[in-house]
């Protein structure tokens, strides 16, 4: 992706899943990358107008976390010819299904939308905390955790973020998780002031 791409990505962020611009781009992803599995988070639209938009994305299977207003919003599609999912746990940060492919063993994929609030957030933590102790199969944790794990992925930062990436990194640890890493910019987000990126980890 170039600069250019960041930029746009953002812009589509801020429109919300409603915008045509945006399913448009979506489209376009889905047909180069040809994934069986999408998942959006802060969509900023529910009820009738979220099912049409799922509608019109074309997975045969969905389930959603509706956003609250103009916050939140966790979507996960499927394309159900090809793959079976089956929801375990639903939260308003998280929801979690268990995947299974043709022969294959199920694993648990959770999709995560933590919340700006640091109260609400760890409280996730706690909860995620309970089910990776109690984890005996392959799970995989997706999504955006609003946390980096170091200063190189914010291009700003003090005393207060190098305390948060530690506790998240002690967080990640702690339960035993593993960072697979990604591919594209290294930032994704510009934040809420002019030209200040950073990278959520998702």
């Amino acid at each position: 992706m170039t600069t250019n791409s960041v930029m746009e990505t953002q812009d589509l962020r801020l429109l919300g899943a409603g915008s045509g611009e945006f399913l448009n781009t979506l489209k376009e992803h889905v047909r180069m990358q040809r994934p069986q599995i999408v998942v959006l988070l802060e969509t900023h639209i529910s009820g009738v107008r979220a099912e049409d938009v799922c509608r019109r994305i074309g997975f045969g299977g969905q389930y959603r976390v509706d956003a609250r207003g103009f916050q939140g919003g966790i979507w996960v599609l499927w394309l159900d010819h090809q793959v079976h999912l089956n929801l375990t746990e639903a939260h308003v940060q998280f929801v979690t299904v268990e995947v299974k492919g043709d022969g294959n063993r199920g694993w648990l994929f959770t999709a995560v939308y933590t919340s700006p609030h640091f109260s609400k957030r760890d409280e996730l933590w706690g909860i995620l905390e309970m089910r990776a102790s109690a984890m005996n199969r392959p799970w995989l944790l997706v999504g955006d955790f609003n946390e980096t794990t170091s200063l190189d992925e914010r291009d700003h930062g003090g005393s207060d973020m190098a305390r948060r990436y530690v506790k998240f990194n002690n967080w990640i640890d702690n339960n035993a998780l593993l960072d697979i890493g990604f591919t594209g910019p290294k930032f994704t987000w510009l934040g809420d002031a002019p030209l200040v990126p950073e990278r959520v980890h998702a």
